[in-house]
């Protein structure tokens, strides 16, 4: 599964941090409302719970790619939906898609 927006995107410099509980950016890029922190952090730990994988594909004024990632289910259970094969992304599944909606 993948979402793409068309924000501000993401400084490489940031990418690394954005899953970490607590971190929220720079200050100029942080709207003055309330916010923890929490949400990628708690994205990734559900994902991870799952033996999944979170992507991010994101460049400075081009939006960002949040990918996830889940293994195929295993042999002893049915495959309902469309699936993940193989390993996670490499590269930004969406970025062929144009702009972001």
């Amino acid at each position: 599964m993948a979402v793409r927006d068309a924000g501000p995107g993401i400084h490489a410099d940031d990418q690394e941090r954005v899953f970490d509980r607590f971190w929220r950016g720079s200050e100029s890029r942080r709207s003055r409302d309330r916010r923890t922190g929490l949400g990628l952090a708690i994205v990734r730990s559900i994902v991870e719970a799952h033996n999944g994988h979170v992507r991010l594909f994101s460049a400075p004024d081009a939006g960002s790619t949040f990918v996830l990632w889940f293994p195929p289910p295993s042999s002893g259970e049915r495959a309902t939906g469309r699936g993940a094969a193989g390993s996670p992304p490499g590269h930004d599944p969406l970025a062929a898609d144009g702009p972001a909606r």
